[in-house]
């Protein structure tokens, strides 16, 4: 065997390993979206995201956790995020999801649509301003797809943030 071959099957069987450990682990992310979407009981007009983790964002809830007077919980790898018709609540973990925050649609004075970077990787975001307590907060949510598998696509991201304003600018014709 000459070497250009010998390179050839070394260079496809570490291509083979990578496809197979990111079928596994996409895989056990949907089991885990779909687990967490069961076990939180979301109704089918609730918008539903999946949240992918930002220091930024921890922060801002660790912020806001004080400005409550409560205990923090930050939020995992990944989290979900349910926008219903009068709130927006944060969960973490997936068979047992653990509330990390409530707002009340009323409390979000803005939804935007950006991106945010760590590194050379660039992250579709959302932005809201949420006020608690008199205090205004900028709260960034990083958003997967809706698999909750891949970052989602911009398109995705500001369908999200659209969907979003709409429920918001309803909660404040009532």
């Amino acid at each position: 065997m000459n070497g250009g071959v010998l390179g050839l099957l070394i260079v496809s069987g570490f291509v083979a390993v990578a496809l197979i450990i990111t079928l596994v682990v996409n895989k056990r992310v949907m089991r885990q979206d779909r687990a967490r979407r069961c076990a939180l009981g979301v109704q089918g007009q609730a918008i539903v995201l999946t949240g992918i983790y930002g220091s930024q964002t921890n922060f801002v809830l660790k912020r806001i956790a004080r400005a409550e007077n409560r205990a923090f919980t930050p939020t995992g790898l990944r989290f979900t995020v349910i926008v219903d018709s009068d709130a927006m609540t944060w969960w973490r973990g997936a068979e047992d999801p653990l509330l990390i925050a409530r707002f009340p649609l009323q409390s979000i004075r803005d939804v935007g649509s950006g991106t945010t970077s760590f590194g050379n990787s660039t992250f579709p975001t959302i932005f809201f301003g949420v006020a608690v307590n008199g205090r205004t907060f900028d709260l960034q949510l990083r958003v997967a797809n809706a698999k909750g598998v891949w970052n989602a696509t911009a398109m995705e991201r500001d369908r999200f943030a659209s969907a979003i304003r709409e429920r918001v600018e309803a909660t404040r014709l009532e």
